[in-house]
């Protein structure tokens, strides 16, 4: 039953903005994920980050401008490594 709970939540976020995932409140599928920290689409609508790396691919490039539109960025998220990051800009 949870499982199917967190799946409609899930549903419902998406369906907010389907095709810009960087508009939507909370990101949790390593697609959409990887796409707005790679192409620097998050915006202020983003709140929260919760990404499972695929077995094949555990890696997501991060550069000093891949939160900077995320200012409403506030649930702490895991699964990135933020060694050699420099977010002094």
């Amino acid at each position: 039953m949870h499982e199917l709970l967190e799946q409609m939540g899930k549903d419902i976020v998406h369906e907010k903005s389907p095709n810009e995932p960087g508009r939507r409140h909370k990101l949790c599928c390593y697609e959409d994920v990887h796409e707005v920290l790679t192409e620097n689409t998050g915006t202020n609508e983003v709140k929260g980050i919760a990404v499972n790396f695929p077995e094949d691919d555990d890696d997501i490039p991060l550069n000093a401008n891949s939160f900077s539109g995320m200012k409403n960025l506030e649930a702490p998220f895991g699964g990135l490594d933020w060694t050699g990051l420099d977010f002094s800009n």
